[in-house]
């Protein structure tokens, strides 16, 4: 029983946290060097979901890091903007956001049993950037039926830029990534969600941009991410 629910949570951490940690940290599962673009990520999640039944994938814990890895934000040498960018993943994604302790305030840590230190309680005490915007993450997820139980409709997948959207009845989120260092203009078609002229807000900043002939045109800085909503 114990060897089976090994692999069962192996094989549930490779159907997610293994492409995220290629894409954002160009690592495998083994801390090999594994880089990937978008097209790839998006080919490997699809393949992945396409042997789970939808509800199950709707329940399924996502994660990026465990007791049993090393934290991603070490696995990233620190690098705070791409974790917000990995956490955005985690919390707009099919499934369930599973969050190691520690990460909503960088936590770090190597190989276990290193990556179970103990919490950094002087890190609540006073604001923390990370702890802030786990925080909207969470708020975000709980307003949002699109978001738990939405369908998954790909946007947009090239170089290191990509985009998604979570649709439940009239309700549509956006996700958008740039996990490039460097500002990219794109064109997102959201015709294919059945818009075409309208304009979306930014989750978090409450920016508006305008759909216009079902393209959203958009600059992202270097290592940003969006989560954009219909205005109604």
């Amino acid at each position: 029983m114990a060897a089976w629910r090994s692999r069962r949570r192996r094989n549930e951490l490779l159907r997610f946290a293994h492409p995220l940690r290629a894409f954002f940290a160009h690592q495998d599962i083994s801390y090999h060097n594994c880089q990937i673009d978008a097209e790839v990520l998006v080919e490997w999640l699809n393949e992945a979901r396409s042997k789970v039944p939808w509800l199950n994938q709707l329940s399924q814990l996502n994660q990026l890091d465990s007791h049993d890895t090393m934290r991603f934000l070490t696995l990233l040498d620190g690098d705070t903007d791409t974790m917000k960018l990995a956490l955005l993943m985690l919390f707009t994604y099919v499934g369930t956001p599973c969050v190691y302790y520690g990460t909503e305030v960088a936590l770090e840590g190597g190989q276990d049993p290193d990556n179970r230190r103990c919490f950094p309680w002087e890190r609540t005490e006073t604001a923390h950037p990370m702890f802030d915007y786990v925080q909207q993450l969470i708020k975000q997820r709980k307003q949002s039926k699109a978001l738990q139980s939405g369908s998954i409709q790909w946007l947009y997948a090239e170089h290191q830029q990509l985009a998604f959207a979570r649709s439940y009845g009239d309700e549509q989120q956006i996700c958008i990534i740039n996990n490039s260092q460097y500002a990219k203009t794109l064109s997102i078609p959201m015709w294919q969600i059945g818009l075409h002229n309208a304009n979306v807000v930014d989750g978090f900043t409450r920016d508006e941009w305008e759909v216009k002939d079902g393209i959203l045109t958009l600059t992202l800085a270097g290592k940003e991410g969006m989560l954009l909503s219909v205005r109604a």
